[in-house]
């Protein structure tokens, strides 16, 4: 006992430091350092949250200058032209109109591989698909038709609003006024994205490209009966700038 007091007293001073560091130690690493992580986590989230309200702000800016009626008739537009679904419907009407327009006689038609009548989202693309932007729907048609209905028959089917392709077609000449014409097209559908961008993917208005396609569009017949419609109505109703 008379050993460990005097060694006590002459590592005295040492034991104390030691004691003291571990203790400033233990503050530190229990106490400063939680504490400095927590204060860091709320500057960055604060930093975030000011970028993300000056990115809603900006894009208030830009959609209060929009027109909400051309907006809707855009999308009208669109939607008749290339579908969120794969509207079977209005590709029978389409054709049928076309048929009727150009005066050939529907022999025969298909549609390959159609699947469920919904937007198939689900599907996946092929690389063709992913290239273009859209699901494609390939279908086949059979018909007579004279030398002059069959130029007005390709001349339309490619023009109307239910947008299609000719992939091929071939042409047998039964006399001079009538050729035998199997075809095969594709039509076109994108489903609506299911989920809306980050708060700040940039919105951006429409390119001189973009104006011209919508306006040549426009300009083509819409042959069918089934073309979805934009439901009428007000959208949001914001009086005032909410980030003021």
């Amino acid at each position: 006992m008379y050993k460990v007091r005097a060694l006590y007293r002459k590592y005295r001073s040492a034991v104390l430091s030691t004691a003291i560091l571990l203790l400033a130690f233990t503050v530190f690493f229990a106490g400063i350092v939680p504490g400095a992580r927590a204060i860091i986590t709320v500057l960055s989230d604060a930093g975030t949250a000011s970028s993300q309200v000056a990115a809603l702000s900006t894009k208030y800016q830009f959609l209060r200058g929009l027109d909400e009626a051309t907006l809707r008739r855009n999308l009208n537009l669109l939607l008749t032209a290339l579908p969120g679904d794969k509207s079977v419907p209005s590709i029978l009407s389409t054709i049928d109109g076309v048929a009727a327009e150009s005066g050939i006689s529907v022999q025969g038609f298909e549609i390959a591989s159609v699947g469920p009548t919904a937007s198939g989202s689900a599907a996946r693309q092929t690389v063709e698909e992913r290239k273009i932007g859209s699901y494609l729907i390939p279908y086949s048609l059979v018909f007579l038709a004279t030398p002059e209905e069959t130029r007005k028959f390709f001349s339309a089917v490619t023009a109307v609003r239910r947008l299609s392709r000719v992939k091929n077609f071939t042409l047998t000449v039964r006399d001079p006024e009538t050729y035998y014409i199997h075809t095969e097209l594709e039509t076109f559908y994108q489903p609506l994205a299911a989920v809306i961008g980050s708060i700040n993917a940039p919105l951006s208005p429409l390119t001189e490209q973009e104006s011209t396609f919508l306006e040549t569009l426009g300009k083509y017949p819409l042959m069918s009966q089934y073309a979805p419609a934009v439901e009428t109505g007000s959208v949001g109703g914001v009086t005032r700038n909410p980030f003021q």
